[in-house]
């Protein structure tokens, strides 16, 4: 007696685990593409480059204005320390070293703002490098080198989209007598 393989065919469909749409975080043109449509990238693979002036721009507007909240900070404190100084033989008035203390507390509140600013401007110009967030294949390109993109500010510009390869999904559909043969043979093992 032989045992004859018992098979079905079904139709169905791939569909990656994870898929994910490149989409920029800045605006701006885009200078150049990094990959091949098609092509097997990595997680953090450069993909492409928005051009960064007017965001260097600011970055380096924003560090001039946090060396400027330093240097209040600085000219507070040092005003600050001679009101104590001169409070201690009673030269100042008590209203004079308050005053002297809320200068050199908005001063720092102004610095903590400048750095905030700076970072955030230091972020813009890093976003310009848009990069792979997952390893997997990429489809084709969706803009050339000299088009204006969206950031995520409003409704941004898809660029291109990445797929995972392995492990894949596959979808299919089978009638309920099938499905009722097949979970009959698991449960009696064969």
């Amino acid at each position: 007696r032989e045992l004859v393989p018992v098979g079905d065919e079904f139709t169905g469909r791939f569909d990656a685990v994870l898929s994910v749409q490149v989409r920029p975080r800045v605006g701006g043109f885009i200078t150049a593409v990094e990959f091949r449509d098609g092509a097997f990238v990595k997680a953090g693979d450069l993909l492409y480059l928005i051009d960064a002036r007017p965001f260097e721009a600011v970055a380096t507007q924003a560090d001039g204005q946090l060396s400027d909240a330093r240097a209040k900070v600085e000219l507070a404190r040092r005003e600050l320390e001679r009101a104590l100084t001169l409070q201690q033989s009673q030269n100042v008035a008590d209203s004079t070293v308050d005053q002297r203390r809320q200068a050199l507390q908005a001063a720092r509140a102004a610095e903590l703002q400048a750095e905030g600013v700076l970072k955030a401007a230091q972020l813009n110009v890093e976003f310009t490098h848009v990069t792979a967030a997952i390893s997997g294949r990429i489809s084709r390109n969706q803009v050339d080198i000299g088009n204006l993109v969206q950031g995520s500010e409003g409704n941004s510009t898809v660029l291109t989209s990445i797929v995972t390869l392995d492990p894949i999904y596959i979808y299919f559909d089978i009638d309920e007598a099938t499905y009722l043969k097949y979970n009959r043979l698991w449960s009696e093992g064969k």
